[in-house]
């Protein structure tokens, strides 16, 4: 979606390449945040989510549920739990046409 490719995203990813400003300003458009959200350097507020369909207490409850098959590994921190979360949530939907959330 962002006109790359998976190796140099995968690299992007660990640090081990600077994104260009139009990688930057493509994924902001994907995720309807502001680039300072992606590179670190907006604090976001503690708010309830504005998607009406996100069912809270289940999200809360899958969260809870990854965390203790992988929580304990020291090899997982945020991205890697939010990978998690995506593809859960991905694989959910292909089979039953419903987010897990």
């Amino acid at each position: 979606m962002i006109g790359i490719h998976r190796i140099t995203y995968n690299l992007s990813e660990k640090g081990e390449r600077t994104r260009k400003e139009e990688e930057l300003e493509r994924l902001s458009e994907i995720f309807d945040v502001s680039i300072d959200v992606l590179t670190g350097h907006a604090i976001l507020p503690d708010k309830p989510s504005n998607n009406p369909d996100l069912d809270q207490k289940v999200f809360e409850n899958v969260l809870l549920y990854i965390l203790n098959q992988v929580g304990i590994k020291p090899n997982i921190g945020k991205t890697v739990l939010y990978k998690l979360l995506y593809f859960s949530d991905f694989n959910h939907y292909e089979k039953h046409r419903s987010s897990i959330t």
